[in-house]
């Protein structure tokens, strides 16, 4: 199957020159296969997937050949329960992502510069009902050692699940595991 995109400027597809169109290839079951942008320059990318469907990368490819035009893809990696383990993008720059048992995210490692510029961390905590009670978040290359230089977010609940205090954006204590 293949789909394709217009300027939102040409109301009647019919009107809508080849080189302006993008055009998006799908396999069966519905996941992009392949999307061409027609666009200067015109980019074409390849997608992967497991049998999950689960896609595993992304390679820009040559628009004629079909070849790879780089050593380069952006790829994902998942755990067996379909939890994302890691990515990587163009360039090679990593994110890696660990959960608990009950597939909350605990901590994640974002080296990609896609969040906010520079690498970060995160860590999050989880109560026995699975409802965030901290996150926390500080640039990867900080040069505070150890448990400092995080900024954090904490929440408690009442006996009915609403929160009851929230605090945003505090400096992170170490030594009370609080914000």
């Amino acid at each position: 199957m293949v789909a394709s995109s217009q300027p939102t400027l040409t109301a009647n597809p019919d009107l809508v020159a080849d080189d302006e169109l993008t055009r998006i290839a799908y396999f069966d079951p519905g996941w992009v296969r392949r999307s061409d942008d027609a666009g200067d320059p015109r980019v074409v990318i390849r997608y992967e997937h497991t049998a999950q469907g689960w896609q595993t990368a992304r390679t820009p490819v040559d628009p004629d050949t079909g070849e790879d035009v780089t050593d380069e893809a952006a790829s994902w990696a998942h755990l067996p329960d379909g939890l994302l383990a890691e990515r990587a993008d163009l360039a090679g720059n990593k994110a890696t992502y660990t959960y608990d048992p009950n597939g909350n995210l605990l901590e994640a490692s974002d080296g990609t510069n896609l969040v906010q510029g520079e690498p970060i961390q995160i860590a999050a905590a989880y109560d026995s009902l699975n409802r965030p009670t901290l996150a926390r978040h500080r640039e990867a290359d900080t040069d505070t050692p150890g448990d400092a230089g995080w900024q954090a977010s904490a929440s408690t609940y009442d006996a009915n699940g609403n929160v009851v205090e929230r605090v945003d954006d505090a400096d992170w204590d170490p030594t009370t595991g609080q914000p």
